[in-house]
């Protein structure tokens, strides 16, 4: 739900996967299932509920040994660290020709922020594909970035959008939060933090347009 359009955009809040960064989840799938044949992605997509190992170590209360192990003891399998780390990180494509800049330049309209459901893995290989760019961390493209596993909480949990909002000093009608997953957009919605959901077929550069951002 949208704040009415009268009201000024003061503060950005980005999702990150989906929104700046092009995800395929399911090229995470099919690397894992060429070691797990067996292997549903319904549940490991969290279509049938979230694994709970997955939720602890996203939200930091498990490190990347005890997720590993976790992950072997629930599936029976036994790739090496590093195959298993290849495949977590299939998922991720990389920064689309000209994102980063027009994020950059919003950064420089209003105050922006980052708020992702991510890991240790995910986050050492996105830092890995923003020195593309950048010599700096990733986070340093924002005020500040809050991802779940350093901040012990998830999007859609009302502690994730309040910890940005309090913290900074947000006024939560004036901030947009802008998210591909619904769930993520009802949770700040019911916060009465101003949203849009990125569907299919709309890109982040035209929704920071939309909004003259």
């Amino acid at each position: 739900m949208n704040v009415p359009a009268r009201i000024p955009v003061e503060s950005l809040i980005l999702d990150l996967g989906g929104v700046i960064i092009d995800l395929e989840i399911e090229a995470t799938v099919r690397a894992f299932q060429q070691a797990i044949p067996g292997l549903d992605p319904e549940t490991f997509l969290g279509k049938r509920g979230q694994l709970p190992f997955l939720n602890r170590y996203e939200t930091g209360a498990i490190g990347t040994g005890d997720f590993i192990r976790e992950f072997h003891r629930h599936y029976g399998s036994s790739m090496t660290d590093a195959g298993f780390k290849r495949a977590w990180n299939a998922m991720i494509l990389g920064f689309p020709a000209g994102r980063l800049e027009r994020v950059r330049a919003a950064t420089s309209r209003v105050r922006t922020f980052l708020l992702s459901n991510i890991n240790e893995i995910h986050e050492e290989a996105l830092d890995h594909e923003y020195r593309k760019f950048s010599p700096e961390p990733f986070a340093r493209l924002f005020e500040k970035a809050y991802y779940s596993h350093r901040i012990g909480a998830r999007k859609p949990d009302a502690g994730a959008f309040l910890r940005v909002i309090e913290e900074n000093g947000l006024d939560p009608g004036a901030t947009l939060f802008i998210d591909d997953t619904l769930q993520h957009i009802e949770g700040a919605a019911r916060l009465g933090i101003r949203t849009h959901h990125l569907k299919p077929g709309e890109s982040l550069e035209k929704i920071l347009d939309l909004y003259s951002l």
